[in-house]
C-alpha cells in the first residue's frame, strides 16, 4: 500500500517538488545555476517548516561565500533574489501559464510560498457563469468607432462619436463603463478577453452616405464572444457635433430599450 502524500499547507509536498522540477527544467532556468540553487534551497527550507532564512545562511550555503561573509557589504543575495522573482514571473507568464501550483518569492522574504490554482477550464467556466444579459450590472469597455473611410476628418468624426457614446452610456447609470484608448493599435478581443473585470465590449462602425452616416453597433460578451446586441442606424448629417450627439443618442436609446425588454 502506497504511503499517504505529505502535505505543505493544502498542497502535497510531492506536488510542490514536482512543480519545482518543472520550473528548473524550463528554458528560463536552464542556464541559470545560481537561480536554480537559490530556488531549490528556499523550497526545501519552506517544506521543512522554516519560516525565515537569513541572508548570511544563503550567502554561505548557496553562493559559497566564506564564513566571514557580511551581507551588509556584499549584496549578492539581494541581487539574486530580485533575479529569481523576475524569472519566476517570466516562467508563469510563458511556460507555466496553465500550471496548477505556483511558487512565489515574496518581497522582503527568502522563503517561497506555494499556492494551488484551479485548472484553466474551471477558471473560465466560473468567469463565464450564467449567460450575460443586458439587465445585469455588467461592465462594458467602449472601443473606438471605426470609420470606413480614408479621409482624416472622417476618422476624427469617429473619435468624437466614441466620446459621445461613452458619455451617454455613463449617464444611463445602468452599467460600469470603461473607455478603451483611442490610440490602441487593435480592437482584437484577445487584447482584453483576459481581463476578468470586463464583461462586454462595445464596437461600432461608421460609413458616410450622401445624407449622413450609416452606423453599425454591437455589444459582444468578451468571455465567449457571443453577440449580446446588434443594430444598424441611419442618421442624417446636421453639423458635426450635433450629428455626433444624435448618433450617440439613438444608439444608447436603442440599447436602453433592449435592456428594458430583458427586464420585463
Amino acid at each position: 500500500m502506497s504511503p499517504e502524500p505529505r502535505e505543505a499547507g493544502s498542497l502535497s509536498v510531492d506536488g510542490v517538488m514536482r512543480q519545482l522540477e518543472r520550473i528548473l527544467a524550463s528554458r528560463i532556468f536552464a542556464n541559470s545555476p545560481r537561480s536554480r540553487q537559490f530556488l531549490r534551497f528556499g523550497v526545501e527550507a519552506a517544506l521543512a517548516g522554516r519560516h525565515a532564512i537569513s541572508e548570511y545562511s544563503i550567502g554561505v550555503d548557496v553562493f559559497e561565500r566564506n564564513p566571514r561573509f557580511d551581507p551588509r557589504l556584499d549584496p549578492i543575495v539581494r541581487v539574486h533574489a530580485r533575479r529569481l522573482r523576475l524569472k519566476l514571473a517570466q516562467y508563469y507568464e510563458a511556460y507555466g501559464a496553465d500550471d496548477l501550483i505556483t511558487i512565489e518569492l515574496p518581497l522582503r522574504s527568502y522563503i517561497p510560498v506555494f499556492r494551488a490554482r484551479e485548472p484553466k477550464e474551471t477558471q473560465l467556466t466560473k468567469r463565464r457563469g450564467a449567460p450575460l444579459s443586458l439587465d445585469a450590472k455588467m461592465s462594458i469597455v467602449v472601443f473606438p468607432f471605426v470609420t470606413l473611410a480614408s479621409d482624416q476628418s472622417d476618422r476624427s468624426f469617429g473619435d468624437g462619436v466614441t466620446r459621445e457614446v461613452i458619455y451617454a452610456l455613463v449617464n444611463m447609470k445602468l452599467w460600469r463603463v470603461i473607455s478603451w484608448s483611442a490610440e490602441a493599435p487593435s480592437t482584437d478581443l484577445s487584447n482584453v478577453v483576459g481581463n476578468s473585470n470586463v464583461d462586454a465590449g462595445f464596437f461600432g462602425t461608421l460609413r458616410k452616405t450622401e445624407t449622413g452616416y450609416r452606423i453599425s453597433a454591437e455589444l459582444v460578451s468578451l468571455p465567449d464572444r457571443t453577440i449580446l446586441w446588434s443594430q444598424m442606424f441611419q442618421v442624417d448629417l446636421d453639423g458635426v457635433i450635433t450629428t455626433q450627439l444624435k448618433i450617440a443618442h439613438v444608439i444608447c436609446q436603442a440599447l436602453a430599450q433592449e435592456a428594458d425588454c430583458c427586464r420585463s
